[in-house]
């Protein structure tokens, strides 16, 4: 984001697009620190208030190893009042991090009122409407990079169910009698297809069946699977490939397109293409016969964490871990690291452990 949010009501009006989804009977907590807004972590409201302990642990574990100076939380409606589990948040991370609590909004329908404030300008208790997104420099500024937030958390989940039986049924056919060796050359040949971000590529699900089995079945294998996981995304995984050659055949075949790369924090056209390949792995998953999408889901997931997108990170690691319960480890670790708010840059190794 480079234009600055002017106002509490800005700020309500972004948090979808920084969440992905509009928030429902929620509480989102935005921390502010020498960098700026960030991070931020959302959690549902429990019914029973004997559970808001519990929450408040759950977003301190989250937010406790960032450099927090100050936190502001906004509760949206949809369950039981949202404010008991603002003032325990507010509580108990103040305590731990020793970041300042800054105001408590509560949002609903389309409206928004300070409950809190620190600045001194605020009327508390007064509803004032949500600005218009066309009307926020720093929303239009998302709209731009093709960001549309779902409706809700329920639709984001909706988003990686099947829906193209007849893609998924003709994928499952063909699998039937394949033989079990691909080439490298045809992995990154599928692959290359599949992460076309052009303006006339055609959908996911509208490649054919043969090149979507064949991106799908690289998955299925762990090794190939990390490999291209490294490959997409360079510099987060430490370890060398266990596939030369199929790094060397994407390389060959998509090169370093501006979505591996960034020229910075303005980098427009790097945000954008990002935003693409995740609506094209989301595709994919979806394409995906539900007894193989541990793969699909699992890289999604990876790809998700690592450009900050936390909900559909986590909700396609789920997905992933739901098809092979006890088998999806790598799935399964992403999960705890999320949850402990681990960020990619944290699990890099320093220079000392590259060296041992």
């Amino acid at each position: 984001m480079t234009h600055k949010l002017r106002g509490l009501g800005e700020l309500v009006a972004y948090i979808p697009y920084l969440l992905g989804f509009v928030p429902r009977a929620s509480v989102v907590v935005i921390g502010s620190g020498p960098d700026g807004i960030g991070p931020v972590s959302r959690v549902d409201i429990p019914p029973d208030p004997k559970d808001d302990e519990e929450v408040a642990r759950q977003v301190v574990t989250q937010l406790r190893r960032a450099s927090l100076e100050r936190f502001d939380l906004i509760g949206y409606a949809g369950g039981r009042p949202a404010h008991p589990l603002l003032d325990r948040i507010s509580v108990r991370l103040s305590e731990t991090t020793g970041a300042e609590p800054g105001h408590h909004l509560l949002v609903d329908d389309g409206g928004w009122r300070a409950t809190r404030c620190v600045c001194g300008g605020c009327r508390l208790g007064v509803r004032s409407a949500v600005p218009s997104p066309d009307r926020v420099p720093a929303v239009a500024e998302q709209v731009l990079r093709e960001v549309h937030p779902y409706l809700d958390r329920a639709e984001l989940v909706a988003s990686l169910q099947t829906s193209r039986p007849l893609v998924v049924q003709a994928v499952r056919s063909m699998s039937r009698g394949r033989p079990d060796t691909l080439g490298e050359v045809d992995v990154a040949a599928a692959w290359a297809a599949v992460l076309d971000v052009g303006d006339d590529a055609p959908a996911v699900h509208d490649l054919p069946a043969a090149v979507l089995l064949t991106a799908m079945d690289a998955l299925r294998d762990p090794v190939r699977r990390d490999d291209i996981l490294g490959w997409l995304v360079p510099g987060t995984l430490s370890f060398p490939a266990q596939v030369p050659r199929l790094v060397t055949a994407l390389d060959d075949r998509l090169g370093l397109p501006r979505w591996r790369t960034s020229l910075g924090p303005q980098d427009h056209e790097h945000d954008t293409q990002v935003i693409r390949v995740t609506r094209r792995l989301q595709q994919l998953v979806a394409c995906t016969p539900r007894e193989w999408a541990d793969g699909t889901a699992t890289l999604l997931g990876y790809w998700c964490w690592v450009h900050g997108q936390g909900a559909l990170a986590t909700t396609a690691l789920e997905i992933a871990v739901q098809v092979r319960p006890g088998r999806a480890r790598m799935a399964a670790l992403l999960l705890q690291v999320i949850s402990h708010g681990l960020r990619p840059e944290d699990m890099r190794p320093t220079p000392r452990e590259t060296a041992s």
